[in-house]
């Protein structure tokens, strides 16, 4: 029994001894296939072979891998699932195979995604007030934003990211009148992009708070409030040194002083002041400014006007040269044919060759307001008389003889009420009709405008002159039969309507009833008929009736050589002759006129 039992554990010991020596001796085998994976960029499952003689582990440190097993014992298949990989960078990694001492390494890519960086909208455009915008950022690769660092009105919410975004983008409202422009970049990898943006400036102002200016003859200062966005200029329309302006120039809202002067002369005056911006951009200001009060200042200058008209020393008579040096009330001074009365001037008479040269009446004369007598006599004036004399209300003698004066008496001479005395003879292209205002003149006495070149009828407003004393018209153009309304003349003295071939008709039988009337010169015209028998009432005052070289005929009305001045008005002279083929008489059958009708003869030529 003994020996039964020794055997039997030499035997299992043998055994344990030769399964031990085996263990031992054992070559670990390991081999995987293949030993590189490669993955696009959404990634998926791929196998890995496995042969071994001996149990074996799988490690991978990659958390976007996913082992199917991490051990196993023999041969066997392992799936590696690699995850979408939504980075643009290549990922790689290692999956390792361990079985005893052997160790086998699967090396393990994925694909990137393709770099992409899109931006929308590619350019930004915002008004002067400003706005915001969104910029729709698409990539998958990290950016940056850059702006100019000058372009201080833009800005951004945030200047850099990664993947997709919306980016704010803040413009910022435009103060200036100016356009302006930048870019924005917007940059990542190898992309670049730019984004315009453009901004319009504000429109272009430019207002002032003063549309017109309106001054007193003393001016002063006004200021002007100019609104304005843009830089300003100010002028002024060319010659008026009267007014000026400060500052001249300006940028954005502003006060412009528009200082004027004072008037020292007798008219208004007027200009423009213009405040400009640009080409585009302008306003006016019309400045107007009162007339100066009549002076002793503005007689002056109205003397001074007057002397520069007739050409001043040069051209007046060497003891007539005024001095402009002196006032004119100094007792040294000269100021030949100027009158004062309390340093007013009231009358200007200059005589026959005061004035050697032609000349024209200056506007300024109508600056002497307190002048009552304007006589220039034979002095070389020429021209139109000057609208300004008849504004002249104080003035009661006008005295124009024998100068040169041309064009029409105006109707505003019946504007000059004060007058007492218009003596414009003398002066051959003076003409047209005498106006009806004329009858206005209530107040005048003498009315001469003989030698002259009116013509047409006599107005029979003449009849208003009431105070009318010398008509002296002759040698005129007037035409057609002689007015008969001289009775209502009540002052009439003196009347003058001879050398006047134009003028027929017959004699005014009026005459007769004008209680004060002196002298009648009406030859040698062509009045027709008879001396009226209205003429033997003529007033017993009567010097001169002198009706010769007419075409009148006849007998004289008994009665009229039965006035008392009959022989006086010395007949044989003055009175019976007349143009050839006509002639008067005092009785029948005298002096050789065949009166019944036979060839008439004038006796007295």
């Amino acid at each position: 029994m003994m020996k039964k039992l020794i055997t039997y554990s030499l035997t299992a010991l043998a055994t344990l001894v030769l399964v031990f020596s085996c263990t031992k001796n054992k070559v670990v085998e390991l081999t995987v296939s293949p030993l590189a994976v490669n993955y696009e960029v959404a990634g998926g499952e791929q196998s890995v072979s496995i042969t071994c003689n001996d149990a074996w582990k799988v490690s991978c440190s990659a958390e976007w891998l996913t082992l199917s097993a991490t051990s196993g014992d023999g041969n066997g298949t392992l799936k590696i699932t690699a995850a979408e990989n939504k980075s643009v960078d290549r990922r790689e990694t290692e999956v390792k195979f361990t079985a005893g001492e052997v160790q086998q390494v699967v090396k393990v890519s994925q694909l990137g995604l393709t770099p992409e960086l899109l931006v929308t909208p590619t350019s930004l455009v915002a008004g002067d007030e400003g706005k915001s915008f969104i910029l729709d950022i698409t990539s998958n690769i990290p950016w940056t934003i850059t702006i100019p660092a000058e372009a201080l009105w833009l800005g951004v919410d945030k200047t850099s990211g990664e993947g997709s975004a919306n980016v704010t983008v803040v413009v910022d409202p435009n103060t200036t009148v100016e356009d302006r422009s930048t870019e924005i970049v917007v940059a990542g990898g190898k992309f670049s992009h730019k984004i315009a943006v453009s901004q319009a400036g504000q429109p272009m102002v430019l207002s002032v708070d003063v549309t017109k200016i309106n001054t007193e003859y003393e001016g002063g200062e006004i200021p002007v409030q100019v609104t304005s966005n843009v830089p300003w200029t100010v002028s002024i329309l060319e010659e008026s040194d009267w007014v000026s302006v400060n500052p001249a120039s300006g940028e954005n809202d502003g006060t412009v002083i528009v200082t004027v002067d004072r008037n020292i002369y007798r008219t208004d005056r007027s200009t423009t002041v213009y405040i400009t911006a640009a080409e585009e951009l302008s306003v006016s200001i019309p400045v107007f400014q009162d007339v100066a009060p009549a002076s002793r200042q503005t007689d002056s200058l109205a003397l001074v006007a007057l002397y520069e008209a007739f050409g001043g020393a040069a051209a007046m008579k060497e003891d007539r040269v005024w001095d402009l040096t002196k006032a004119m009330d100094d007792p040294e001074a000269k100021w030949y044919g100027v009158t004062l009365t309390n340093n007013r001037v009231t009358a200007l008479k200059f005589l026959k060759g005061t004035v050697t040269a032609d000349w024209t009446i200056p506007a300024e004369i109508a600056d002497l307001e307190e002048l009552t007598d304007l006589r220039f006599v034979d002095c070389k004036v020429n021209g139109d008389i000057p609208e300004e004399i008849y504004t002249l209300s104080k003035l009661s003698s006008l005295y124009l003889t024998n100068n040169k004066v041309t064009g029409t008496l105006s109707p505003k001479i019946g504007d000059l009420t004060e007058l007492t005395n218009i003596y414009i003879d003398q002066n051959p292209n003076l003409g047209g009709t005498l106006p009806e205002e004329i009858g206005n003149l209530s107040k005048l006495v003498n009315l001469n405008i003989a030698k002259t070149a009116f013509s047409g009828s006599i107005p029979s407003s003449v009849t208003n002159l009431d105070a009318l004393k010398n008509f002296m018209a002759y040698s005129t153009q007037f035409s057609g039969n002689a007015p008969d309304f001289w009775d209502q003349l009540a002052s009439l003295e003196l009347v003058q309507l001879y050398d006047i071939p134009t003028l027929t008709g017959p004699l005014p039988a009026s005459f007769g009833s004008c209680a004060k009337l002196k002298n009648i010169y009406m030859y040698d015209c062509n009045f027709e008929g008879n001396i009226p028998e209205s003429w033997a009432n003529l007033p017993s005052t009567m010097v001169n009736v002198r009706v010769y070289g007419n075409k009148l005929k006849g007998v004289v009305p008994a009665a009229v050589q039965a006035h008392a001045k009959w022989s006086a008005w010395k007949p044989e002279q003055y009175i019976f002759p007349q143009q050839e083929g006509y002639g008067l008489t005092d009785k029948e059958g005298s002096g050789g006129q065949d009166l019944d009708g036979g060839t008439e003869v004038d006796p007295w030529n």
